[in-house]
């Protein structure tokens, strides 16, 4: 267990130095703005290289800790909406893919056996009925997406049917996180409503997560 500890600090490093090192690079060669303006500037200037390195942390954010949602708003700042959700899905898709060869090759195991410690309860539920209560969990922001998604990856589901449901439940918020880090530049009442779908997805997660707890008997130590 402590090999394991120290084996993911130093991989963190090893992300935290590839983070600094880019951050310097862009600030070496000027390509870190001060403002919104500046910002859309250096898009225009370097699209590919911007696009790039975009694609790149978001990609390798798995590996730091760092939410998915982080870039899909900074896309939005950097980017067109669209563009931004479009880039945003397929980072966020391959990051996630990532997380499902590591968890179901790797760590499987270990997930397992620490689950059924930690909460059996919770264990039991997932093994009977386990793809409707992560996609479930998923479309809730609150929860830890990658961790879910990597628990997800040791059922014994297809890879097709786990992209399937990391679409279906990151698409919202995909779209959601990119409108949101756009509409810095849009009116207020455009930010008040991307809030409330927010709050309006969030309310219906945690209702469905209850529901499910609620048919299975399993509402008690979870």
């Amino acid at each position: 267990m402590i090999k394991l500890w120290k084996l993911r600090i130093n991989y963190k490093i090893v992300f935290l130095f590839i983070y600094l090192i880019v951050l310097v690079t862009l600030y070496k060669f000027n390509l870190i703005p001060n403002d919104l303006q500046s910002l859309k500037k250096v898009v225009l200037s370097n699209p590919d290289s911007i696009l790039l390195t975009f694609m790149f942390l978001s990609i390798v954010r798995i590996f730091m800790g760092i939410p998915g949602s982080v870039f899909c708003v900074l896309g939005g700042l950097i980017f067109s909406p669209l563009q931004a959700a479009l880039y945003s899905l397929i980072a966020y898709t391959t990051s996630l893919i990532i997380v499902f060869f590591i968890g179901r090759y790797l760590f499987a195991d270990k997930l397992k056996s620490w689950l059924m410690k930690k909460n059996p309860n919770l264990h039991q539920l997932l093994s009977n009925n386990g793809t409707k209560v992560f996609t479930v969990g998923l479309l809730c922001p609150l929860a830890p997406g990658d961790l879910l998604c990597m628990m997800l990856s040791t059922l014994d589901i297809s890879f097709f049917k786990y992209v399937t449901i990391v679409l279906i439940t990151h698409v919202p918020w995909v779209l959601i996180y990119s409108f949101l880090g756009y509409s810095f530049q849009m009116p207020l009442p455009i930010i008040v409503l991307l809030l409330i779908g927010t709050l309006l997805i969030t309310l219906y997660s945690i209702k469905s997560w209850n529901k499910v707890k609620a048919q299975k008997g399993y509402s008690k130590g979870l």
